[in-house]
């Protein structure tokens, strides 16, 4: 099952140029180890250890959060479809 995670709230504008960016993966939009496990559809925990193995790179936000690149989310979820 493939869900399209390509949606207006995760673009930082809402213009035909943010979309063609968003795309060509030229924007990186990150999110939370929270909402990345929502997106697809996982625990938290299930993501962080396919972190650990290596499936999915993650990234620090200042010294605490994990956060996870959306471009990263959908090629995990494609692979695991």
């Amino acid at each position: 099952m493939k869900n399209n995670l390509h949606s207006k709230w995760l673009l930082q504008e809402d213009t035909p140029e943010a979309e063609m960016l968003f795309e060509k993966g030229i924007i990186r939009r990150k999110v939370s180890t929270k909402v990345a496990a929502s997106l697809l559809g996982i625990t938290p925990n299930a993501l962080r250890i396919r972190k650990s193995r290596g499936l999915i790179k993650a990234v620090r936000d200042g010294d605490k959060e994990l956060r996870f690149y959306l471009s990263d989310i959908i090629r995990l979820q494609n692979k695991e479809a």
